[in-house]
């Protein structure tokens, strides 16, 4: 005898059917509930899903657009340009590089890198100007003079047909050993200022700064014994020392405006510094200036050697009658101005 699975209740032999006829209704009406609770449910993991369906196919197209668009970089070989050089016992050397990418854009970068192959200097295809700003400072107290010529090259299919040879070939692109007597302060000045923008720059360095200037000073030393050697034979007018000469002339601020007694221009860097070289050797505190650096001098570069930097207008013409008594015919004063840089 069946009963109805609801309700318990006794049913009737030919009734053929799980529930009795109060039961049925109500159980019907149960499964079209949960049926319609069940495709109500389902409606917002449908949404769910398309939404995240939607958002990585959003993030796809994003790098796969930022893959398409990335301009290619392409490794820079410079080649050797620079003698005696080691990384691991000097700074980093300061370059700045100008020009345009192929697709017209401006380039304009201070990059520091060591000599021969550098990995991290890549570029885009497009023409460019290379200059270097500063000599590395060296463990062994070595230091650089700069090049006079700007490197202008291409980054194009020629170049990338034969990337292992260097971009920098002729010396008058490399950096030279210079005569330490012939640093400057500002030179010394500008390689430590570059030195410790360099993310590699570290504390230890500061003893590379210090070796160059004892060797430096040392040499001046040097060719102070030799000219008062000199003078024992010389049939020039007898002169002061050059400690007296600055001492009594010279401006004791690095960089400070002065009155030069100027005795020798040229285009050449190397030129010039050759002839303060014999200046100095002559017993004058003489060093190199870039008329550029100052405000008052010549607009157009010229390399220019000063005999001593001079407090007062006076002062460098007294200095100047005393240059001409050592044969120094050719001399004139002139007002620097205020340090402008490089």
């Amino acid at each position: 005898m069946p009963y109805c699975l609801k309700c318990g209740k006794k049913l009737d032999e030919n009734y053929n059917a799980e529930f009795c006829s109060e039961c049925k209704p109500a159980t019907i009406q149960n499964n079209a509930e949960k049926q319609n609770l069940t495709k109500k449910n389902r409606k917002p993991l449908i949404v769910g899903a398309v939404c995240i369906c939607l958002i990585i196919a959003g993030f796809g197209a994003f790098f796969l657009f930022k893959a398409i668009t990335q301009p290619m970089l392409y490794k820079v070989n410079l080649g050797s340009f620079i003698e005696n050089y080691s990384l691991g016992d000097a700074t980093r050397i300061p370059i700045k590089i100008t020009g345009k990418t192929s697709n017209n854009k401006a380039y304009d970068e201070t990059i520091f890198i060591t000599n021969g192959d550098n990995d991290d200097l890549k570029l885009e295809k497009g023409e460019y100007k290379l200059i270097f700003l500063a000599s590395p400072l060296c463990k062994n107290g070595d230091f650089y003079s700069l090049p006079e010529s700007e490197l202008n090259f291409k980054i194009d299919e020629e170049y990338l047909k034969n990337t292992s040879t260097g971009l920098i070939t002729e010396d008058k692109y490399k950096l030279k050993k210079m005569d330490p007597a012939l640093i400057t302060d500002e030179d010394l000045d500008k390689s430590y200022e570059y030195a410790v923008k360099d993310k590699t720059y570290n504390n230890s360095d500061d003893a590379y700064l210090k070796t160059t200037k004892e060797k430096r000073d040392e040499a001046l030393a040097a060719l102070q014994t030799n000219q008062v050697q000199n003078e024992s034979t010389s049939n020039k007018t007898s002169m002061p020392s050059m400690s007296e000469i600055v001492e009594k002339y010279g401006v004791p601020i690095a960089r400070g405006e002065f009155w030069g007694v100027w005795l020798y221009a040229s285009k050449s860097q190397s030129e010039a510094a050759a002839y303060a070289e014999k200046v100095r050797a002559d017993g004058f505190p003489a060093g190199t200036y870039l008329t550029t650096e100052w405000a008052n001098l010549n607009p157009e570069p010229w390399y220019c050697v000063n005999a001593c930097t001079c407090k007062t207008e006076d002062l460098a013409k007294e200095l100047l009658e005393l240059c001409k008594s050592q044969g120094y015919k050719g001399g004139d004063i002139q007002y620097s101005g205020k340090y402008l840089g490089r």
